[in-house]
């Protein structure tokens, strides 16, 4: 009987270091060298590039263009939260996302 629930109690352990008690979001980072200020990215629909780029980066924001005109540039697919994608026609950003 000991040997039967040896299994079932290593299971239950390994099952309860999954479950979280945290139920409370984390804070914000503090604003400061390095820390990304999170304000709204559509401020930067119908800037310039040049005036976006500068916004993103005074947000500690990376970004870059996947799209001028129409026209697509290769992009990796992997996602960050720091990074934001313009979409640009006729020199004035006309989509921004993050990713």
């Amino acid at each position: 009987m000991k040997f039967l629930s040896l299994p079932l109690i290593a299971t239950s352990l390994a099952f309860a270091g999954c479950s979280s008690d945290s139920t409370e979001p984390s804070a914000p980072e503090e604003e400061g060298a390095g820390a990304v200020i999170d304000l709204n990215d559509e401020d930067m629909l119908g800037l310039t590039v040049e005036a976006a780029e500068a916004m993103a980066a005074d947000r500690g924001l990376k970004f870059r263009i996947i799209s001028v005109d129409g026209d697509n540039r290769p992009v990796t697919m992997d996602y960050l939260v720091d990074r934001v994608n313009f979409t640009v026609k006729q020199g004035k950003i006309v989509k921004v996302n993050r990713g």
